[in-house]
């Protein structure tokens, strides 16, 4: 599906000046085998062959359930064979540039995702390394299994925004903490901030929209 979230002048990376705006895995998909290698490819065909990606389309984002259950030696994350036949995400996000787009990936400030898949809790700097070695544009983190503590979120989402930054690559880092009390602090931390539920239907929808209601003074460009 594509998407449009809103956006705010956030970290120091030049992101954020305009809307994300793209395609994501996970209403499509979700954790099915058809969201492999072969699929999100075509996904990034589409984007130019009809024409969206000249309108500012040009995120191919994939979500949860593309990593191995369990990280590699050294600690390093692995991209499932069976869905990513290097292991990595490299050879996707080659392609996704070559098509003139921008790459995205996922991942949870937990110890795992909502999968069950390695979260990034105790492993951002490294994972902020291979995400740049791979070459991903872009970043969502989620919160399952995460602290509802404010302060450790705040402190889990900065450790990757900081691990992000030493990379030297502009990434932009997408937060999906599902709740308004990110925003008066959304903009120190990411260059978005997600601030409702799942929406898959018009309740959703509006629900969300009357959370952001008193939510603007926060905003930015975007």
């Amino acid at each position: 599906p594509l998407a449009a979230l809103p956006v705010s002048w956030a970290l120091d990376n030049g992101l954020g000046r305009t809307p994300q705006m793209g395609y994501n895995s996970w209403y499509d998909v979700e954790c099915a085998a058809a969201m492999n290698e072969t699929f999100l490819k075509a996904e990034a065909d589409a984007l130019v062959a009809k024409g969206l990606a000249k309108l500012g389309y040009r995120y191919v984002n994939l979500d949860d359930c593309w990593a191995v259950d369990r990280r590699g030696p050294g600690g390093t994350l692995q991209a499932d064979p069976a869905m990513f036949p290097s292991g990595t995400l490299k050879p996707l996000s080659d392609y996704v540039h070559q098509m003139g787009l921008l790459f995205g990936t996922y991942t949870d400030r937990a110890d795992k995702t909502c999968a069950g898949r390695p979260g990034a809790l105790g492993h951002e700097a490294l994972d902020a390394r291979t995400y740049a070695d791979w070459g991903v544009d872009y970043l969502k983190e989620d919160s399952c299994f995460a602290a509802t503590d404010h302060a450790k979120a705040f402190a889990q989402y900065g450790a990757m925004r900081d691990g992000l930054n030493k990379t030297g690559r502009p990434i932009f880092f997408s937060l999906c903490g599902w709740n308004d009390w990110y925003a008066p602090v959304g903009a120190s931390l990411g260059n978005s901030w997600r601030v409702g539920p799942d929406d898959t239907n018009w309740p959703g929808i509006l629900s969300n929209i009357d959370i952001m209601a008193g939510l603007g003074k926060y905003a930015g460009p975007g």
